[in-house]
C-alpha cells in the first residue's frame, strides 16, 4: 500500500429487524440480526515514528520482583517475575534468561534482551571481542570469577556494545 491508497473505513452495527414472510397460507414472523452502515470515514494522517525497539524475537517483558536496574543479568522466579541473577549463588547458575533494558520497581515492566540480542549502555567500558561475565547482584564484568561459577552471558562487541550469548555455566573447584 502506498502514501497516496485511500483507506476506507465503515463502522457497522448489527440492529434487530423483524421479517414478515406468508408460507403456505401462515403469516410467519422472524426476527433477525441485519447489519446496516452508520457511517464511513477514511484513515487520518499518520502519526511520529516511534523508537527503534530490539531485534523480533531477541526480547521478552516481565514484571519485576523486586528492584531491577538496567544493564543487569537477570532471572525469574517462580511466579515468572524478574530480579537480578547473581554469580555467587550456584542455584541461580542454569537459570539467567538475558540482560535487563531498563530498571524499574517491583511490579514494573522489565525488557529482557536475549540470546542473539544486542544491548547498548553508555556507561560500560568494555574490551572488544572479549567475553562479558555474570557478576553478584546481575552485574557485568570482564573480570573471570575465581570462585563459585562462571558464566559467560556475552561477548563485548564495542566500548559500550555487547551481543547477549549466554552460555552454559562451569563450576570453580
Amino acid at each position: 500500500m502506498s502514501a497516496d491508497d485511500k483507506v476506507i473505513i465503515l463502522v457497522v452495527e448489527q440492529t434487530p429487524s423483524n421479517v414478515v414472510s406468508v408460507e403456505g397460507g401462515t403469516t410467519v414472523i422472524s426476527s433477525t440480526d441485519m447489519p446496516s452502515i452508520i457511517y464511513a470515514a477514511e484513515q487520518g494522517p499518520a502519526g511520529i515514528q516511534g523508537l527503534p525497539g530490539p531485534a523480533a524475537g531477541t526480547s521478552f517483558t516481565r514484571a519485576a520482583a523486586a528492584s531491577v536496574s538496567g544493564g543487569k543479568a537477570v532471572t525469574l522466579n517462580a511466579a515468572g517475575q524478574c530480579l537480578h541473577a547473581d554469580g555467587a549463588k550456584a542455584s541461580m547458575a542454569n537459570s539467567v534468561v538475558g540482560i535487563s533494558l531498563n530498571g524499574g520497581a517491583p511490579g514494573a515492566d522489565i525488557t529482557i534482551i536475549t540470546n542473539g540480542g544486542e544491548i547498548e549502555e553508555t556507561v560500560w567500558n568494555w574490551q572488544a571481542n572479549k567475553p562479558v561475565f555474570l557478576g553478584t547482584d546481575g552485574a557485568l564484568t570482564q573480570v573471570a570469577p575465581t570462585s563459585g561459577y562462571l558464566l559467560v552471558v556475552g561477548v563485548a562487541v564495542g566500548p559500550t556494545r555487547m551481543l547477549v550469548k549466554i552460555q552454559q555455566p562451569i563450576f570453580i573447584a
